[in-house]
Order: structure tokens, then sequence, then C-alpha cells
């Protein structure tokens, strides 16, 4: 007997158990179905902004608060929740995010939550969803060429190599407790095509590169694209293509002398192939190379004691100027065509790879060296000069008169 109630006591405590927990989760599952969550609209600039409580509980306390791009906290309003929607009004109007905690205190009799706006951080249960007020940056961005990528070409152009454009903004950084919502994005356009993805302003210094010549611009909104928070940049940049590199520092020029005027000792200088209507003075000792033979219309001065060294042939049909005994222009491997005059007393400088075709008025043949591989001489010269020895080792073509003067040819 004592068995039997013992068993019948515990059947029934047990049916007292999951009753209870069948209430227990009848009463859970509309708190699930009508989960809180804040809506509204974020908007671009200061204003009013309004911001919801979707199914706020009855009796319980809602305290909105402004998280500040400072890292501080803001104790904005507190409202009672009415069981449906809460409204906190239209009282935020500064710049920053919005969010809203359930603090669990019941009312009648509970004190307002305090809401001082200099509050350490918010106390109670987060309600998920957040709105923002954005705003445009303090400074406008100002768009700019990276330096050392570009040189000035004497029209102030900014002239980069082939495809080597760079291009730079420092921006507002993103504070490091916001969200990337609050970014700028920015897009970078060369005329009207954009350039690249979008860069967001997390990093504070937004670059582009590989960028090819054109007149670039760049436009920037801050959160939701479809909000249109526009920052507004009204300066540009516009960068030119110089087909004239020194190899040696791989700056780019868009004349040859702007080249040789900002050349360093031995540097080299690429030039495309082709014909060159510039006048050219060389007071540096510089290379001048290229894929293809060049053609120089104009003069070509060599002064104050400097070498200007050919990597490939030549064709120059103005004046070759070699003023001083020290100036020197150094053939090598090369073919040098001069269909104009040969004038001061510097040098040539040859080898027996060298090839050298004068076409052109010359006094004297002095060179810096005593071999050669072909030679022609058709000038229509009188009395020109031979001043040194000299070993043809190729063909050897002389349709002027040439005074060997005592050396051996």
């Amino acid at each position: 007997m004592k068995m039997f109630y013992l068993q019948k006591n515990s059947i029934s405590v047990s049916t007292a158990i999951q009753k209870l927990l069948v209430g227990l989760l009848l009463l859970a599952i509309p708190v699930m179905l009508n989960a809180q969550s804040v809506s509204g609209t974020s908007k671009c600039e200061n204003g009013p902004l309004t911001i919801n409580v979707i199914n706020s509980v009855a009796g319980q306390w809602y305290i909105l608060y402004n998280y500040k791009p400072d890292g501080s906290w803001d104790g904005i309003q507190a409202v009672a929740g009415s069981g449906g929607t809460l409204t906190f009004g239209t009282t935020p109007s500064e710049v920053g995010q919005y969010l809203v905690y359930n603090n669990g205190i019941t009312y009648p009799g509970s004190p307002i939550p305090d809401t001082d706006p200099e509050i350490q951080f918010p106390s109670g249960t987060f309600i998920q969803g957040n709105l923002w007020i954005f705003a445009n940056p303090l400074t406008t961005p100002k768009v700019k060429a990276i330096d050392d990528t570009y040189t000035i070409g004497a029209g102030g152009e900014l002239v980069i190599c082939a495809d080597e454009g760079q291009i730079q903004i420092t921006v507002e950084s993103t504070p490091s407790h916001y969200s990337s919502d609050w970014d700028v994005n920015y897009q970078l356009y060369n005329g009207v095509t954009p350039i690249d993805v979008a860069k967001s302003a997390a990093s504070g210094i937004l670059t582009w590169t590989g960028l090819a010549a054109g007149t670039y611009t760049i436009q920037g909104y801050r959160g939701d694209i479809s909000l249109s928070c526009d920052v507004v940049m009204d300066d540009e940049v516009v960068l030119v293509q110089g087909d004239i590199k020194n190899e040696t520092t791989g700056y780019c020029y868009l004349t040859i002398q702007e080249a040789i005027d900002d050349a360093d000792e031995n540097d080299d200088i690429s030039i495309p192939e082709g014909s060159y209507n510039e006048t050219l003075d060389v007071e540096e000792n510089i290379q001048f190379s290229s894929d293809g033979a060049l053609t120089f219309t104009s003069n070509i001065t060599v002064s104050n004691g400097h070498i200007l060294t050919l990597n490939t042939d030549v064709e120059i049909q103005g004046t070759l100027d070699l003023t001083a005994a020290t100036d020197q222009l150094i053939l090598g491997a090369n073919t040098l065509t001069l269909n104009g005059d040969w004038t001061g007393s510097g040098s040539i400088g040859i080898d027996q790879t060298s090839d050298l075709e004068l076409y052109g008025t010359v006094s004297a043949l002095n060179f810096a060296g005593t071999a050669i591989s072909n030679l022609t001489i058709n000038g229509e010269n009188f009395g020109l000069v031979l001043l040194s020895d000299l070993s043809v080792h190729g063909a050897l073509t002389i349709e002027d008169d040439l005074e060997i003067a005592g050396n051996t040819l």
C-alpha cells in the first residue's frame, strides 16, 4: 500500500511538471514570434530622426542612446513600452549611431531611467537594429597624384609612365568602435569611366595604382548607396603619359630635353624609335637607348666636359657640336649617320664595332679610339684632316679630300 501511494504521488508530480513546462513554452512562443527590433530610416546629415521599437514590452522602459564618433555615449530619451510599436519621436539630431536598450525595469512606481548625456555606457538589453545620422567628412578630401610617381612637364603637366599613374586621397578614418556602415566609399573615375572597385575610408589613406593617362575625379558616398549620402569633391587630377623614360630612375618625360635636364650621372634615357625635332643640350654624362633607330632633325650639343653614349643607331640631320676637347660622343657597336655638320674640338669615341657615315661639313676627324668597322666620308669636304691613327676593319669609302697629316690609315 505504501509502495502504491509513492508511485501514484510520483506520477502526479511528473504530470504537474509537464503542465508547467508546456505553459512556459506557450508563454515563450509569442515572445519568439514577436521579437523586438528597431526600425526607421538612416539619414545623410544632421536633422530629426524618427526611431521605432517594434513589439515593445508593456511596463518596461526603453532608452535611446547615441554612440558618438569620439567613442562616448549620450543618453537621449527614455520611453515606456506600450506592448506595440514604440516611437522615440524626432528628438535625435546629432551625428552618430543610434541604439535602443531595454533596461528591464517595470513601472508604475519605478523612476524614469537616467539619461544623463555623459553616461559611460548604456544599461539593459540591446534591441536588435540601429540607425545612423551620417555626416560628410569635416574637410573635403583632396584628390592628388602620389608624390614621386610623376614628373612635372614644362606646362605643369603631371607626367607618368605608361599605366603607372597613382592617385591618392587622405580621408576621414572610420572610428574603431564603429562598423563599416560608417565608411565613406570612394569611387575613382577616368572621365565617366569608373576605375577599379570603390574603396572604403577605414584606413584614412586610399590609393589607386596602375593608372593610364587621363582626367581623374573621385565620387563618394557614406553608408547604403541608396541613401545618396554623397561626398562632394570638385578637384581633379590630370595625368599625361610621357614616352621618354629614364630607365635608371624610372621617371618618364614628355620631351628628351626634360629627361636630360633631370638626369644624374650615367643615367640611361630610353627613347622610342622614331624621329625627333628637338634641339638638345647635353650637360651631363648620360646614355641614349632605344628599341630601334633614332633620328634627330635638329642640333645636338655636348658641352662642359661631358659624354653622350649611344646604345642604338642614330642619325643627326642637324649639327653635332662637341664643344670642348673634353666633350665626347661614344658610338660603340652602333651606326652614327651625320647628315649635318660636325663642329667643335671634341671627339667621337669609336671601336672596331662602330660604323660612321659623314655626309655633312667636317673640318677634322677627331676620334677617341684607333679602330672602326665601316667609315664613309662623302660631304664634299676639302682639307679634311685625320688627327690620329685609324684602322678600318670593314668598308672605307672616301669621296672627299682627306689629309692623313703624319698619321696611319
